[in-house]
């Protein structure tokens, strides 16, 4: 990928959550902070420390994994999300509603959780 691209620092948060869903969806989730750390090594082959890439992620249980995939998918589509519900007469699911709101309710929790855990791994 061509640095000036516009996900360019973001393509290692890409492929963290899609490997890391990938292992967990499949019956080798025992693996899943082996393939983590084998994806830090391709990252330091590839990149070569270019990116603003965090190894924090790298550190976080895969109990926390599906949280922070979950804030991550979020925080990502919040823009869509949000001109989406400030559109007058834009049809809502219920599904829609569901996912922003548990999303939301997620997001809020963990923050909150988080407050003044700078050292946790996951917090960072």
């Amino acid at each position: 990928m061509d640095e000036s691209h516009a996900s360019y620092d973001e393509r290692w948060n890409y492929l963290y959550f899609w490997a890391g869903l990938k292992v967990l969806e499949s019956l080798e989730s025992s693996y899943f902070s082996q393939i983590l750390k084998f994806l830090d090594t391709v990252k330091s082959y590839n990149d070569k420390e270019k990116s603003s890439y965090s190894k924090d992620m790298l550190n976080i249980h895969k109990d926390k994994f599906e949280n922070l995939k979950k804030i991550y998918e979020y925080l990502e589509n919040y823009e869509g999300i949000d001109l989406k519900i400030r559109s007058p007469n834009t049809p809502c699911t219920a599904a829609y509603k569901e996912y922003v709101t548990s999303s939301h309710t997620l997001y809020l929790r963990e923050k909150e959780l988080c407050n003044n855990r700078y050292l946790d791994d996951y917090c960072r």
